[in-house]
């Protein structure tokens, strides 16, 4: 809504992610009600490394049998990408619902 408040877009392209900002996304559309808005899903978040193999690297860390660098990559591997959560919770529950208002790009 603040990036729209500056009177400068024609419309809106509002790309929904996880938990609470489907719902933001809508609200500031909402307040914006000129503009026309689509809401597109970013797409499936694919995971990262397993909570178990990140776990086993933290516990090696901790042992001292691996270093400060296999931990570090560990931990980046970890998280996961760009685009909408794995399970259905409540990202994909709010993006059902935008696009049962037709709001949203189907499927």
């Amino acid at each position: 809504a603040i990036a729209l408040s500056h009177n400068m877009f024609d419309s809106t392209l509002m790309l929904g992610i996880c938990d609470k900002i489907v719902p933001g996304l809508l609200m500031g559309a909402l307040t914006f009600g000129h503009l026309p808005t689509v809401f597109v899903p970013a797409g499936p978040m694919p995971s990262g490394l397993p909570n178990k193999e990140k776990a086993r690297v933290r516990q090696e860390f901790a042992e001292g049998k691996v270093g400060r660098d296999a931990l570090l990559e560990a931990e980046s591997q970890s998280y996961h990408s760009a685009g909408t959560c794995t399970f259905y919770g409540t990202a994909n529950s709010n993006q059902l619902v935008v696009e049962m208002m037709g709001l949203h790009l189907p499927g």
